[in-house]
């Protein structure tokens, strides 16, 4: 359990690591547009979004998910690139976020406990998932290779 704590700590390295990779996403968000100078223009940050984790001197957790936020970054900014119904006022709302803004509209401020109580529960299993996973013995054994791919799918 202690190596996995310390795998996640964010230390003031991977924080500023992290941080460069919104940064890159943020830029890329913004300069990604249909003419062909911007497609263009976007290309070395896109290119960089991908590059990112393989330089970082960070533990392999935090490049994959390092390496999942460049992924997000490319896709969105291809999205603001080449699809008309993306290109909106929100591109840097857009190039940040794992869902759809497109359709996005104000509406009044409210709490929706059904939905925070969702979240939460979801946290929890993701969180029991994690560890179980760190728990169970690393052995080659059918049942328990059987109980860590359930796990695994739990998680996601």
């Amino acid at each position: 359990m202690q190596e996995f704590l310390g795998a996640i700590a964010l230390g003031p390295q991977a924080a500023a690591w992290y941080a460069l990779q919104f940064l890159l996403m943020i830029l890329a968000a913004l300069v990604a547009g249909r003419s062909p100078w911007r497609r263009a223009a976007s290309l070395p940050l896109v290119l960089a979004l991908l590059l990112l984790p393989c330089v970082a001197p960070l533990p392999p957790l935090h490049r994959a998910l390092l390496a999942c936020l460049g992924m997000l970054g490319t896709l969105k900014a291809m999205q603001l690139g080449f699809e008309a119904r993306w290109q909106s006022q929100h591109a840097v709302w857009h190039g940040l976020a794992p869902f759809d803004v497109s359709t996005a509209r104000r509406a009044a401020p409210a709490f929706d406990l059904r939905l925070f109580a969702f979240v939460c529960l979801h946290a929890a299993l993701l969180a029991a998932c994690v560890f179980a996973l760190l728990r169970l013995p690393a052995t080659p054994d059918p049942a328990w290779l059987a109980l860590r791919l359930l796990l695994g799918a739990g998680m996601l």
